[in-house]
């Protein structure tokens, strides 16, 4: 079992999402949006950045502000804005799955969910352009013999990995064509293990074990073999398979699960708790998105027509066919499961899939962490001010209290507390699996439970200034 060491720099900036700052020029927000990463490819970072907001706003003269999260964070965000007060009006998921409770859906895209492997690798397994399909007892096979050795995020970081753990359930049972239901997941376990345990590493969401691979193969480091994603994970006109190739390196081509292909529906929904200038942006937006013009820049970034698409000419001339791409694969399609299954499934994931973590926490109690206050967004969707200190020790509520979030404790995780000190020999606080109250509690003596936290703040939240 390999160690994860994290210091508490690395353990902050995965506790809370780094954003730009916003500039002196950059208009007000007509509605504020929460979107998974694969809407990033088609939307843009900003408004000066080339994408639909900016197309969107030179347009109608309305402005689109994107804060990109997914995941458990993005719908715990989702149901706070539901329930209660919150800066977003609009959520798009990369899945319908996660779009529960949202009014005026629509579906602006769409993608399979595959694994990229690199080029030479796939033609070595006669997995080349043209034959680029794989059933998920060959995979099982060629994982476990290690003929490939693939990357996959944690299903409950990744929306990809999510869809392909419920795919692979599926064609576990015998028939991936049948609603994957509670009981054929567990009759199914152990088929599944036998994927599930062979992947060469398991971590973080879908964008980091991307970039996990991506930079393996820029650097010649050859590691790794490939990594599930989506199909528009490596693909587009600017992807990443054409920053590859520019660079004298050879791209991905993306196999497709002939048995069980997970189909990922882009959602875009309201909260319904609109004022009439929120509403209007809103559904100008949504009509924007499935228009014609748009639809088809959409498509050149790697993405499927969205069903919401009616009358929409495709224009797929930038599915590389060298790259494996295909917008009509030959593959069963799957769709996820029922809410409620997906989320009993994704327990019996962390139970039973997920590798188990050992993890070490270097705490900085040094005297700047007094100063110097962050803004994050609480959990009420509202911005608040703290100290690094207060910061850090919600950061670590995070885990003590096991709040789950971006980080989902399994039965055998282990982690272990120290002070960022020279003086300081061994942890201070340790835990295993889900038991963590009593290290909540000396992290608490250490740090200093401050009166002045919010102490509505869960670490969801994105860090806007600093």
């Amino acid at each position: 079992m390999k160690k994860l060491r994290i210091g508490f720099l690395f353990f902050f900036l995965i506790s809370l999402v780094l954003t730009a700052c916003s500039g002196s020029n950059t208009p007000k927000a007509d509605l504020n949006l929460m979107a998974g990463s694969n809407a990033k490819l088609f939307l843009g970072t900003d408004l000066n950045s080339d994408g639909l907001l900016k197309a969107f706003y030179q347009q109608e003269h309305l402005a689109v502000s994107v804060t990109y999260l997914g995941g458990p964070e993005a719908e715990a965000a989702k149901n706070q804005a539901l329930t209660g007060n919150s800066d977003y009006q609009a959520f798009m998921f990369d899945d319908q799955l996660f779009s529960k409770g949202l009014t005026d859906l629509s579906y602006p895209a769409r993608s399979f969910v595959g694994v990229w492997v690199k080029k030479s690798k796939a033609e070595a397994l006669g997995l080349g352009a043209g034959n680029n399909y794989l059933d998920h007892t060959r995979y099982g096979q060629l994982l476990e013999s290690g003929d490939l050795k693939i990357v996959t995020a944690n299903a409950n970081q990744s929306t990809a990995s999510a869809l392909e753990f419920f795919a692979t359930m599926s064609a576990c049972t015998g028939n991936s064509g049948s609603a994957l239901t509670v009981e054929n997941v567990q009759s199914a376990k152990d088929c599944g293990k036998t994927i599930y345990d062979h992947y060469a590493r398991s971590s973080g969401s879908t964008g980091d074990s991307v970039n996990m691979v991506f930079n393996d193969a820029l650097q010649g480091t050859n590691m790794f073999d490939g990594v599930i994603a989506f199909q528009a994970s490596f693909a587009g006109t600017h992807g990443l398979n054409s920053q590859l190739e520019a660079k004298g390196k050879e791209p991905f081509i993306f196999v497709y699960f002939s048995d069980a292909s997970p189909v990922a529906a882009m959602a875009l929904g309201d909260t319904g708790k609109l004022n009439d200038s929120q509403k209007q942006a809103y559904d100008k937006f949504v009509t924007f998105l499935l228009s014609e013009k748009s639809q088809q820049y959409i498509n050149q970034q790697g993405l499927l027509s969205g069903s919401s698409a009616f009358g929409a000419t495709p224009d797929y001339s930038s599915f590389k066919a060298d790259w494996g791409m295909n917008p009509n694969p030959k593959v069963n399609p799957v769709n996820p499961p029922v809410y409620n299954v997906a989320k009993q499934a994704l327990t019996i994931y962390t139970n039973l899939y997920k590798r188990p973590k050992d993890v070490e926490v270097c705490l900085d109690m040094s005297g700047s962490m007094s100063n110097n206050n962050v803004n994050v967004i609480d959990a009420k969707g509202q911005k608040v001010s703290v100290s690094r200190l207060q910061a850090l020790y919600l950061a670590t509520k995070k885990l003590t209290d096991n709040q789950g979030g971006s980080f989902i404790l399994g039965p055998s995780d282990q982690i272990s507390y120290s002070l960022f000190s020279q003086n300081t020999v061994g942890p201070v606080a340790q835990s295993t699996g889900t038991n963590t109250a009593e290290a909540g509690k000396s992290l608490a003596a250490i740090i200093g439970n401050d009166s002045a936290a919010d102490q509505n703040i869960t670490g969801i939240g994105v860090v806007r200034n600093g």
